[in-house]
């Protein structure tokens, strides 16, 4: 008989967000009942979005309104998930939601005083944060009584156990969408054409929020350091630091050689992402803030792109994993520009960074990898005579 996984999960919203869960169907006995808000937000276009079954997704598809859908830690469902539990009859729940969020307490609590199964979430937190009353308490009594997490790296596997965690750890890294960010992207495409067409131009691209944390003044400084207009930056998003961005490449010289790309979507970014010759991710730490992951990375290198990254957070976990970039000191634009230099005269150390973390991607951090590990986990689980922590207690 199939286990019964329940999944919450506000991505699922978005119908390419359920392909890790058909994956999961059709690689697992497993059986997955989704349960995502009836509406969310767009994070391309602030448009509200109705939330639609995936066409290849077989099980069971739930929505529910949601309150302050535009916030993944404030949402709850306004719902009575303890009913909506009774009848799925799980075997197992994971919430995809840190566990500090009202969402990831809201369906703790309907399980505690429900099915009381097995029950984990996503962990991605990696800054110590003391939160207020209640929230402090939602949080401890979730880490005390969840079953598993399931952390994108290992600071969020220590900041978990810091806080008291003593359950079961499998470690759940980010995936990308390999049909979606492919190395058969040519770096000749179309786009790149559109930026230059001078073939000898070297293209740096960075993907996200344009916002002091991911450090993109360090990287116009780089490009300023080294003099050479052949040299382009491709930025792709928005973000409050837009303005200042572009009078600091104005001020350094280098107003011609920044092109900013207004964000779409993911099919609009992969052609970008492979474009490029290296893609760089300056980012840095604040005492609210680091690097949780760094998806960018393993977007890139899925598209045959080499990443640069700052020592933020878990960027150089990331890229030691892939061995498909190189490391600088955070805030250090020198130290950048002297990368860049670097490749810019070593295509060949450029192309064996490329191809060591493509294979790397493909390897570890693809959604098949991901639906593996997950099921795996899963299935394992589900074996064990011992495998529920008592809830009810």
């Amino acid at each position: 008989m199939a286990l019964r996984l329940f999944v919450m999960d506000h991505n699922c919203a978005f119908t390419k967000k359920q392909s890790l869960y058909i994956r999961l169907m059709e690689r697992f006995d497993i059986h997955v009942t989704i349960l995502a808000p009836e509406k969310w937000m767009n994070p391309f276009g602030q448009s509200c979005v109705v939330s639609q079954k995936h066409t290849g997704f077989r099980g069971d598809f739930v929505t529910r309104p949601v309150a302050f859908r535009s916030s993944v830690p404030k949402h709850l469902y306004i719902a009575d998930l303890g009913k909506i539990l009774s009848k799925a009859k799980p075997d197992i729940i994971y919430g995809y939601h840190d566990y500090y969020m009202l969402a990831a307490y809201q369906l703790f609590r309907a399980n505690r005083r429900g099915v009381g199964v097995p029950i984990g979430f996503y962990a991605s937190q990696n800054i110590f944060k003391t939160f207020p009353f209640p929230i402090s308490n939602f949080e401890k009594r979730v880490l005390q009584g969840a079953t598993f997490l399931f952390p994108i790296s290992s600071e969020a596997t220590d900041l978990a156990r810091s806080k008291g965690f003593n359950g079961e750890i499998c470690d759940m890294p980010l995936y990308v969408d390999t049909s979606i960010f492919d190395a058969r992207l040519s770096k000749e495409n179309t786009w790149r054409k559109r930026i230059t067409n001078n073939p000898k131009s070297f293209l740096i691209g960075f993907a996200g929020r344009f916002v002091p944390e991911k450090g993109l003044s360090d990287l116009i400084d780089a490009v300023s350091m080294l003099k050479d207009e052949s040299v382009q930056i491709v930025l792709v998003g928005q973000g409050p630091e837009q303005d200042a961005l572009e009078r600091r490449a104005r001020d350094r010289g280098i107003a011609n050689q920044l092109h900013i790309v207004p964000p779409t979507n993911q099919s609009d970014l992969a052609p970008v992402l492979a474009a490029c010759d290296v893609i760089v991710m300056p980012s840095l730490s604040y005492p609210g803030w680091k690097e949780q992951f760094g998806r960018l990375i393993i977007e890139a290198l899925a598209c045959g792109t080499p990443v640069l990254g700052s020592d933020s957070g878990a960027i150089p976990e990331v890229i030691e994993q892939t061995k498909g970039g190189l490391i600088f000191p955070e805030g250090d634009p020198r130290a950048l520009m002297g990368l860049v230099s670097d490749l810019r005269k070593n295509p060949s150390r450029l192309k064996e960074l490329a191809t060591r973390g493509l294979a790397a991607t493909r390897e570890n951090f693809t959604l098949d990898a991901m639906a593996d590990r997950m099921g795996g986990y899963f299935e394992s689980h589900a074996k064990r005579p011992d495998r529920a922590r008592s809830l009810l207690s």
